[in-house]
């Protein structure tokens, strides 16, 4: 199995009861917000069920520890500083590799929010953003999401 990172694209407006509840599982509340999940059977009914709002690719160590160290929060929406990892024994470096393995669910890492609060990219978007990417946009599995993700944190 591998990390996948899953980016809201889509706002709330227009969405099928279906989808709205899958994003809801996914932890992604917000357009623009981001997670991490498991390459799972599961994950990936959900994942094609609300492609229409959402893309999605796998994830790569470096840029698994720039979304951590710059995006991600703990409650209060104050950055994640290797202070608050101490009790649990990580910094960022173990986090990222445990979460590579699948150790640990970013979901489940303690006193952390499981999604990541992204802006919109700098330059703007490279393709549409409502077609999926086999159709020439940016919805659905994208392997060009991990360089626009870097324009967006």
């Amino acid at each position: 199995m591998s990390l996948l990172l899953v980016l809201r694209m889509k706002g709330e407006i227009n969405r099928r009861s279906a989808v709205e509840e899958a994003l809801k599982r996914l932890n992604l509340p917000f357009k623009f917000s981001a997670t991490l999940v498991q390459d799972d059977r599961t994950t990936m009914g959900m994942l094609r069920a609300s492609a229409t709002a959402l893309s999605w690719c796998k994830v790569d160590r470096e840029l698994l520890l720039k979304l951590i160290r710059n995006r991600a929060r703990v409650a209060g929406y104050r950055p994640l500083s290797e202070d608050s990892l101490k009790p649990s024994g990580l910094d960022f470096g173990t986090l990222a590799d445990k979460l590579l393995s699948g150790e640990v669910a970013w979901s489940r890492v303690d006193g952390v929010k499981p999604f990541f609060r992204l802006a919109p990219p700098r330059g703007g978007f490279p393709r549409p953003s409502n077609r999926s990417y086999g159709s020439g946009g940016l919805l659905a599995e994208n392997p060009e999401l991990p360089k626009l993700v870097e324009r967006m944190i």
